[in-house]
């Protein structure tokens, strides 16, 4: 590792070089990682560590190998797995798919209270429903069913990519159904959340209040005994919150929230959520448009999933699929995937596009220089006008000393033994521009040969002739 033991981009961890750093917390950092192989092959990778500092405790070592196990071992295309794990310098890793998407947390926050399309924010909740079955039915090697809770359905570990398809990650608090959270976290709220806010700040509490409080079911708040039905509840305040624009406990912070939930209120029907005002030409051309209408039989969903009794919800996510898809028909159709990634792509810009550049900067900087002692790569040709002027320059320096040659005989004879002489001077410089007519234009080496002829291959004739190149005595 690097000065302070930390890590820096190009530290190489197992066969993994890390490329650039996108999230850290409490527990650790994820960081985009390569694996490079012969003849240019690489692949991306995220790779999320553990903080070095919290290794030497046993239970967070065994939970950190529970959640790369269990990821491990779900294979379905919405949710990212865990394809390695390591360790190296007192460093614990896992090594998940990369994922080119966004978290559903940035895309609420761009969207800033307005609501989603019907089918898109349907489409969203069905594929996280589809993630967690596969989740909730998985099996052990005897084919017993795990009854695994994720515990965390939150819009940071919801990840949408730019074609829309959704990926569920984080199953780092993931239990199953018969360890009892509260025989792990003594003293958690129970209602009380002064008890809740001491649990949380001991280390035996981390675990239960790692999730993200506004997201939690009440009987988790509770540290009530949960089942998958807690999670469920998470999809019930993510279409809330999608359809609306507004989560639908929220408050001033955190505590308050997590007191609504586990208070006897329910949530409002989307039904209630206020209409924008439409007085005025002015108001309505400088409004958004109302949102659309939601369905009764999709309204009934959302508080059916939000009930505050676990035994009042949609039992299993594959039930809460098919309410989807008779609510909202095309839910289940992958082809829509299309209209979400128009709508996050309308909210997002250029912001993704953005963060592409950084990625594919940060692996630019990584890529070797050419070391000593490589074979240089050719330097560019030179220009053909430059070609061209060397090889005339070479025909009339060949003329000009025929000439001389010529007058310094001082007779007709002489000069007329000149002209074999020229020729082969012409064909010399034939032979050079030959040479060079592979870089330079034909027509100029046309032009230079022409010139060479006239120069030297029509001498003078007649009397008149032969007395003007006569010498003097």
């Amino acid at each position: 590792m690097g000065d302070g033991g930390r890590l820096y981009p190009g530290f190489t961890l197992g066969r993994y070089e890390l490329v650039l750093r996108v999230a850290a917390g409490d527990m650790g950092e994820v960081w985009a990682a390569r694996l490079r192989r012969e003849h240019g092959f690489q692949k991306l990778f995220a790779i999320k560590l553990l903080r070095p500092e919290l290794s030497p405790d046993p239970e967070v070592v065994r939970r950190f190998l529970d959640e790369a196990a269990l990821a491990a071992r779900i294979r379905h295309p919405n949710v990212v797995p865990v394809v390695d794990l390591g360790a190296q310098d007192g460093v614990l890793f896992q090594v998940m798919e990369w994922v080119s998407g966004e978290p559903l947390s940035s895309v609420l926050r761009a969207a800033r209270g307005r609501p989603a399309p019907v089918l898109a924010a349907a489409r969203i909740a069905y594929q996280i429903c589809a993630a967690l079955d596969a989740a909730h039915e998985l099996r052990d090697e005897l084919g017993n069913p795990r009854e695994l809770v994720h515990y965390d359905v939150s819009p940071d570990n919801v990840l949408v990519t730019s074609e829309g398809l959704v990926r569920l990650v984080d199953f780092g608090i993931a239990k199953f159904e018969g360890e009892r959270l509260s025989e792990r976290c003594l003293g958690a709220a129970r209602g009380d959340r002064g008890r809740a806010r001491e649990a949380a700040g001991r280390e035996e509490g981390a675990f239960l209040f790692r999730s993200s409080a506004p997201y939690m079911a009440p009987e988790h708040i509770r540290g009530q005994p949960c089942d998958r039905r807690a999670d469920l509840f998470g999809v019930g305040l993510l279409l809330y919150e999608l359809l609306s624009g507004a989560h639908p406990f929220q408050a001033d912070d955190s505590e308050s929230t997590m007191t609504h939930i586990a208070s006897e209120r329910p949530a409002a029907p989307l039904s209630s959520r206020a209409v924008p005002s439409r007085r005025g030409l002015a108001e309505r051309l400088s409004s958004a448009p109302p949102p659309e209408p939601i369905p009764p039989a999709l309204d009934r969903l959302v508080s059916e999933a939000l009930a505050k009794s676990p035994t009042a919800r949609t039992a299993t996510a594959s039930q809460l699929m098919r309410a989807l898809e008779e609510a909202v028909p095309g839910s289940a159709h992958p082809g829509n995937d299309a209209m979400v990634a128009a709508w996050i792509g309308q909210l997002l810009g250029g912001a993704s596009h953005l963060r592409t550049q950084r990625l594919r900067a940060a692996l630019e900087a990584l890529d070797p220089v050419s070391e000593a002692g490589e074979e240089a790569e050719p330097g560019p040709r030179p220009r053909i006008w430059v070609q061209a002027v060397w090889a005339l320059g070479v025909v009339v320096a060949g003329c000009a000393l025929a000439g001389t040659a010529a007058v310094g005989h001082g007779s007709l004879r002489s000069l007329q033994l000149i002209s074999p002489a020229a020729s082969a001077g012409g064909n010399a410089g034939a032979s050079v521009n030959a040479g060079t007519s592979v870089n330079a234009g034909a027509g100029v080496n046309a032009g230079a040969s022409g010139h060479a002829e006239r120069s030297v291959s029509a001498p003078p004739r007649g009397p008149r002739a032969a007395a003007t190149t006569a010498p003097r005595r």
